[in-house]
């Protein structure tokens, strides 16, 4: 049944309530292709999990982070966007992005970047785009997709496999214009509402059924069964908003508590319907609905759940704009979207009021700056330089209200510097010329004074209320006896700052005047008594003080050209300094201000406020609402502690807002890592926190991601790569990606920052880490198997080396027992020879002998030839005793040679003489000599020398011995060896001395087997150059223990 109501009074008390912040179109930021939208008709918005706003136009679909917008186009990959124009935008769970078209479905997974397309298939290729104009789509609690064409509805899994599929027209009917689907609406969790121009349909999801609905199968719904041109909102399961066709009534349907409500729609007051077959319904929440218009603009619904009353407002928001959609983001601004163009509600109404000047002021004073601000009763004064007189400002509404001016008292009077109050009911007007005095109720001067030579540079008003004045001297004013009254300034101190064009005032009530430097004058005393003229400096040090102002804390804070703020600390004389480095907008500062231990700066670029407990400086600027104009130097705030505004003019424009409210905490935007491109194959949305990658793929860009629509041009960039905690960050500025290349194996921590450069909200930082991996042949595992492989090959040739070794020990054990055998037979060898060489060397001796005493009975010399062979006796049994050894002592070689040279002395009676030497340090029972060496030498020099000499004849024997090297020297001054060869050759006798060869034999055997180095030299005396004749012979070697 249905309740038709009024809407009653206290309905309307609570819509009013709920609307008493209207919407406004200067509220809003648009934005077009020119901001990088692919078009300015926005078809459809939503808003993801992440923040990013989606926007669908009728050529292509928009991402949007308040910095850039990415967009998505037609492109020959087959994962693109099936077409151009995309008719709508809905999230078939908290991920997955439905891009309805008229050739397909888009599907994107807003947190992996993946996408895929949905084409309905269709038997006959050329009529398959028929099937894929996309009406509507819906998910279902499953994860289910039902997709709904103009032919009929087909239901995918959650996996994209379609399970069923319902084909209303026949395939004969193909060829005909196809209106079956329209919309989709869930009824409950099983059944979905087809709406058509051939009236409404259910599906059953578990089923598989579509039928034509019935009334029992929704009674509250019969009445719009057959045929119906309602037009139906779906505000969630089972609960709708029912518009009948030709109607003047809106119906709230409530399924599942069996309601039926019926509102009343306003008139408008132009011919046009307030909702339409166009128009579309956005839920903000339970209680506000907006709905666009049938031919432009939109509407505020307040709904009342509880009751199901609605109340639409008749007032058009955007109304010369065709509004295809709206979306209610989580920050709670409005975005809408038109035929021309994104709209974005910045929503800062209220915080900042700004006041501009009439075009008729603009164009008489085109080059007007303001200067000073102060406030009286409902009313602002602003003091203008460059002719610009005296501005009159309403507070409430704030508003220009008039200019006042002061050109009747001089020329230049309505170029004024500052303003300052005389008492309750005037104002003192510090102009170029003169110094005026205001009636603030009638804008009358009361009073004027001519000061000499300079203007009124300012006004300082004391803690006794007496005004002090700055021009070419310093003057007070006493509200009192409303005089001028000159301060003595002829003092060392002033001079020191050559002029005063600033004043302020310190909590002692002390006056500090600006010039080039600083200096205070004390009331009390009437004494200048301190001088501040150093300041701190970025280059050049200046002493020119544009502007100062004094803390609670007594700490001047001032401003020198380009050398930023610097404080200075009365009681300990330190200063602190900041420049932009520090967070200041501006290096000069054009006026400051303190307001509840806060240090307001205004510059070029806006403002700043510095915390003076914290220290912490934040900045403002066109974001928040101020004019994208600079303020002027010199010009000056002023803060009405009635209202808690703070005022200062930006040139031209007046602007007064509450400093606490602008102080708020910002939440700072989302931050995260959008993702990361490996190489140009492997790209990865919002990562993990570790990625892992291969040494020859170590080519890393990363792009970072940032949600802020409303301070995103004052956000900043930073990365940097942890080595050490003093690791800097590297300042990528406005820029969102850096690439990270040629990467060692290694595990590297990557930190990532979001800042903002006014300091409004804290700093955010992630991090990830990227886990390069070696190369195999430098992992844990090669090495591994290099370290096994190794050692099976170390084993292998160990084992074979062994066996080697094994087999050459044996050989070489076997070759070293027939080396022993071998030696001993080659000494036994050996000693056969020597044993051979000494018998044969016997009989040589014995057969000159035997010719010896031959020749000695032949010449009848029987006493000798006795004597001689008794000697012989004795010669042959010491030969037979040393012929059996083979070595002997030197002694014994000794006594062996004595017996044979007195032997052979017999022979040539007194003519031969012999001599025997041995060196002193010579042992000769110690050393050993080999047996018969030296006896055949000393017989050959008798025989072959000796015994063809006439006259006398002598052989000389020397034993020496020079380290290890013993040598025996035998000479003889016979004929010489040449002589005997050439006797020998003309008796051409065929006899062949074989003693000499003997011993040569013996000699080279001795070196083989001890190794005696032994070697025997026969030389002619002549040859040396003696004149004396002869033969020497020595022999030579090393001695050897035996």
């Amino acid at each position: 049944m249905y309740v038709r109501l009024t809407i009653v009074p206290l309905l309307c008390l609570f819509c009013n309530l709920l609307t008493a912040q209207d919407l406004r179109e200067s509220d809003f930021t648009r934005y077009s292709r020119q901001e990088g939208l692919s078009d300015d008709n926005i078809t459809s918005l939503v808003q993801d999990a992440t923040g990013y706003i989606w926007a669908a136009t009728s050529s292509g679909l928009n991402r949007y982070n308040g910095s850039q917008f990415m967009q998505f186009h037609n492109t020959d990959d087959s994962l693109s966007l099936p077409a151009e124009e995309i008719k709508g935008l809905v999230f078939l769970g908290q991920s997955r992005l439905g891009v309805r078209t008229g050739v397909g479905l888009h599907m994107i997974n807003t947190a992996t970047g993946d996408a895929r397309n949905i084409f309905i298939p269709y038997k006959q290729k050329k009529f398959q785009y028929k099937f894929n104009n996309i009406m509507s789509v819906r998910s279902c609690n499953n994860g289910d997709i039902i997709v709904l064409t103009r032919p009929g509805i087909y239901h995918y899994d959650k996996n994209y496999r379609l399970v069923y599929r319902y084909d209303h027209y026949k395939d004969s009917e193909i060829t005909q214009p196809l209106i079956f689907g329209i919309g989709l609406l869930q009824l409950d969790e099983q059944r979905f509402i087809i709406t058509s121009y051939l009236g409404f349909y259910l599906y059953n999801t578990v089923t598989h059924r579509v039928k034509k609905m019935e009334a029992a199968d929704c009674p509250l719904l019969a009445e719009y069964l057959p045929l119906s041109q309602s037009k139906v909102f779906q505000i969630r399961t089972g609960r709708f908003f029912i518009l009948p066709e030709n109607s003047d009534s809106l119906i709230y349907v409530d399924v599942p508590t069996q309601q039926k409500i019926v509102s009343r729609l306003p008139v408008l007051p132009y011919q046009e319907r307030l909702i339409g077959e166009r128009s579309k319904l956005i839920q903000v929440n339970d209680t506000l609905f907006y709905f666009t218009g049938q031919v432009s603009g939109f509407h505020k619904m307040i709904f009342n759940p509880q009751t199901g009353n609605a109340h639409i407002f008749p007032e058009k928001y955007f109304a010369a704009y065709s509004c295809n959609s709206l979306l209610k983001d989580r920050d709670g601004y409005l975005w809408v979207g038109t035929n021309k163009g994104l709209f974005h509600q910045h929503n800062r109404q209220g915080r900042i009021e700004q006041a501009a000047l009439p075009l008729s002021i603009n164009t008489a004073f085109p080059n007007l700056i303001m200067d000073d601000v102060y406030g009286a009763g409902d009313q602002l004064y602003v003091a203008c330089r460059e002719n610009g007189g005296l501005l009159v400002f309403d507070k409430q509404p704030f508003r220009f209200n008039k200019r006042i001016s002061f050109k009747s008292y001089a020329a230049a009077a309505d170029n004024i510097y500052c303003l300052a109050p005389a008492d309750e009911h005037s104002l003192l007007v510090g102009t170029e010329r003169p110094l005026l005095r205001l009636d603030l109720q009638t804008h009358k001067v009361l009073q004027h004074w001519d000061l000499p030579e300079y203007e009124a540079a300012d006004l300082q008003t004391d803690h006794r209320g007496r005004t002090w004045i700055t021009a070419a001297n310093i003057y007070t004013y006493s509200a009192a006896t409303r005089q001028l009254t000159p301060v003595n300034t002829a003092t060392p101190l002033y001079r020191g700052i050559q002029r005063a064009l600033r004043l302020g005032l310190d909590t002692a009530g002390n006056i500090w005047m600006a010039g080039h430097g600083l200096c205070r004058y004390n009331p009390f005393t009437q004494q200048f008594d301190r001088l501040v003229d150093t300041f701190p400096y970025i280059k050049m040090p200046d002493r020119q003080v544009n502007n100062f102002v004094v803390d609670e804390h007594n700490t001047i804070w001032c401003n020198s050209n380009n050398n930023g703020l610097a404080g200075y600390n009365l009681r300990t004389g330190k200063w602190l300094h900041y420049t932009r480095s520090n967070g200041l907008q501006d290096n000069n500062i054009a006026a400051m201000t303190v307001v509840n231990n806060r240090l307001w700066m205004a510059g070029h670029s806006g403002l700043s406020c510095l915390d003076l407990a914290t220290l912490r400086m934040v900045s403002f600027g066109k974001e928040d609402g101020f004019p994208d104009l600079p303020v002027a130097d010199g010009s000056k705030f002023y803060y009405d502690t009635a209202s808690r505004q703070l005022s200062i003019g930006f040139s031209r424009i007046l602007v007064k807002f509450d400093p606490e409210s602008l102080l708020t905490t910002m939440t700072a935007p989302p931050f995260f890592i959008e993702n990361i491109s490996i190489g140009d194959q492997q790209e990865i949305h919002f990562p993990a926190k570790e990625i892992t990658t291969s040494w020859y793929r170590n080519d890393i860009t990363v792009t970072l991601g940032s949600i802020n629509f409303l301070y995103s041009s004052s956000q900043r960039f930073a990365y940097r790569i942890l080595k050490a905690d003093s690791s800097g960050w590297q300042q990528l500025g406005v820029r969102n990606t850096f690439n990270i290349a040629s990467l060692a194996p290694g595990l590297y921590r990557v930190q990532v920052k979001l800042f903002a450069i006014n300091n409004r909200w804290p700093e955010q930082v992630q991090e990830f880490t990227i886990r390069v991996l070696p190369p195999f042949w430098l992992t844990p595992w090669f090495f591994g198997l290099l370290l096994l492989l190794a050692a099976i090959a170390v084993y292998t040739v160990f084992r074979w080396r062994t066996g080697i070794l094994q087999r050459q020990l044996a050989s070489e054990q076997s070759l070293r027992i027939k080396h022993e055998e071998l030696n001993s037979i080659n000494e036994q060898l050996a000693e056969a020879q020597l044993l051979a060489l000494q018998t044969q060397m016997n009989p040589h001796f014995i057969f000159n002998a035997l010719n010896g005493i031959k020749r000695m009975i032949l010449e009848q010399d029987i006493s000798n030839a006795s004597r001689y062979l008794s000697k012989f006796a004795q010669m042959i049994r010491l030969t037979l005793s040393q012929s059996k050894q083979s070595f002997v002592t030197l002694k014994e070689n000794i006594e062996y040679l004595e017996s044979y040279l007195q032997m052979e002395k017999l022979r040539f009676d007194d003519s031969f003489t012999y001599t025997i030497q041995t060196d002193d340090e010579l042992a000769d029972e110690d050393i050993t000599i080999p047996t018969l060496m030296i006896q055949p030498l000393v017989e050959n020099a008798i025989w072959h020398g000796l015994m063809h000499r006439e006259g006398e004849k002598a052989v000389d024997i020397v034993f020496s011995l020079q380290g290890e090297v013993f040598t025996c020297t035998i000479t003889d001054n016979g004929i010489g060896i040449r002589q005997a060869e050439k006797l020998k050759q003309q008796r051409k006798t065929t006899h062949r001395s074989v003693g000499l060869d003997n011993l040569r034999n013996r000699i080279s055997i001795m070196n083989e087997k001890y190794h005696m180095d032994c070697a025997l030299t026969i030389t002619d005396r002549s040859d040396n150059g003696h004149h004396n004749t002869g033969t020497q012979a020595v022999l030579r070697f090393k001695l050897t223990d035996l």
